[in-house]
């Protein structure tokens, strides 16, 4: 498994683009695809699909950087992909157990110490907010235990005063940002056509059948089962047989 280092100041105040590959093998350096912004004090997160997320920087100027981008190790390239809700540098980053990937606190604009989070979900390229840590800080660690949560430890303040508290990320079940309760298209919200195509769902049922004195009928109201599969797929992140 290859090595990928990415940006950094060289030398510093310079911030560079560039990014290297390590081969074990032949204990090598050479140059890959070039990020598209310029970044330090950023942090890069391997995700499960083998991509590459470099999230959180200084740019050019000492600015925080809210763009985010994924590096390809298939074509050695960068692309852009959803941007942070607030810049930031210096941050905790954790890979969770769903595939999605959190960021808590650092730094913000005039080296402001944020106690907000974000998660960035790579099914959908987006980053959106999540619950904040109890205490502001930067230069953290966090650590991803084995029940699924994560550790938040130390630390410092926008003073330098030192933080000896640690915390705990519980997190929620991702979430479709396109994913509206109204799962059969009649207009009423967890209806109970809805809350029946959600028992089809949890006894595999998809076609028209009668279980326990219950009609799934091949089609509810104005979705075929074969668009409402295709639409809790693509929209609410389903996995279905």
């Amino acid at each position: 498994m290859n090595v990928l280092v990415t940006g950094g100041a060289s030398p510093p105040p310079s911030v560079v683009a560039s990014a290297e590959l390590y081969d074990p093998a032949t204990q090598t350096w050479a140059l890959t695809g070039t990020m598209s912004a310029a970044r330090s004090n950023h942090t890069a997160t391997l995700l499960g699909n083998g991509k590459v997320v470099a999230v959180g920087a200084f740019g050019q100027s000492g600015i925080r950087l809210r763009s985010t981008e994924l590096y390809d190790p298939a074509s050695n390239t960068w692309t852009l992909t959803g941007s942070l809700v607030t810049g930031r540098v210096t941050q905790s980053t954790s890979l969770l157990t769903d595939g999605r990937v959190l960021i808590a606190g650092g730094q913000g604009d005039d080296s402001t110490v944020l106690s907000s989070a974000e998660l960035y979900d790579p099914a959908f390229a987006s980053w959106t907010a999540t619950g904040p840590l109890a205490t502001a800080r930067n230069y953290h660690s966090s650590t991803l235990l084995n029940n699924g949560k994560v550790l938040a430890v130390g630390g410092s303040l926008a003073n330098g005063i030192v933080i000896a508290s640690t915390e705990l990320y519980t997190p929620g079940i991702a979430a479709a940002p396109n994913c509206n309760p109204d799962i059969d298209g009649d207009g009423t919200f967890i209806a109970t056509t809805d809350a029946l195509i959600l028992m089809r769902i949890g006894m595999g049922v998809n076609s028209s059948a009668a279980i326990g004195g219950i009609n799934f009928p091949a089609a509810a109201t104005r979705k075929t089962w074969p668009s409402i599969r295709d639409y809790l797929v693509t929209q609410c992140g389903f996995s279905l047989p």
